[in-house]
């Protein structure tokens, strides 16, 4: 039987984070990997294919081209970090192009192959099917915030259609004395973000 706890409170921060969105006939393994996969690997790769040209994936991809991986970034859209202004985009374009970084958009990935020692993933573009293999394949669409089992609605906290609770300026939550920071709220999901907010909200209650 399981055993309930309850702990009385005056304020509470709910942090609970994120998980990475795992994508159709792309299961994480050891040879596909997550965000936090691929930054516990034990060795340096001779070729990596990264699906999501967004922040994360060029951030992860780029510092594995610092140490001399052959880097391949398929995005599904027209742009890489698409939610950058213009002139943001550029000197990143430009470092990735120093770095021999090949960046495919309007790439759908469509499934991988894992074997032993490597992968081949294959996607679309231009309407043909093309393949490139790796060791491995990194996957950054995207986070899904951890607020599903919380039971918000037991104490009247909203979110919103995409499960990110809903704050005000300070954080607040739609109760009180309850607040919310990182993956968890609209922004992007980052940890110096979520430490910001933290710092936000610990004094929001001094009204």
């Amino acid at each position: 039987m399981k055993r309930s706890t309850v702990v009385q409170i005056q304020y509470c921060i709910i942090a609970t984070g994120s998980t990475p969105i795992e994508i159709p006939n792309f299961k994480f393994s050891d040879r596909v990997l997550d965000s936090t996969g691929a930054l516990d690997l034990k060795e340096i790769p001779e070729k990596m294919v990264v699906v999501g040209g967004g922040y994360i994936g060029i951030e992860l991809g780029t510092a594995y081209a610092n140490f001399g991986t052959e880097v391949t970034v398929l995005e599904g859209t027209k742009e890489i970090l698409g939610t950058f202004e213009k002139q943001h985009k550029q000197p990143v374009k430009k470092g990735l192009k120093n770095k021999n970084v090949n960046v495919v958009t309007e790439a759908m990935a469509k499934g991988v192959e894992e074997s032993e020692d490597g992968v081949k993933v294959t996607y679309e573009v231009n309407d043909k099917e093309e393949t490139v293999e790796a060791d491995y394949v990194l996957v950054t669409v995207g986070r899904r915030p951890n607020t599903d089992e919380l039971g918000l609605e037991q104490v009247g906290i909203e979110v919103d259609d995409k499960g990110l609770i809903k704050i005000d300026k300070q954080c607040r939550t739609s109760v009180d004395n309850i607040y919310a920071i990182g993956d968890i709220v609209e922004g992007l999901p980052l940890a110096h973000k979520a430490s910001y907010e933290g710092k936000i909200c610990c004094g929001g209650h001094r009204r």
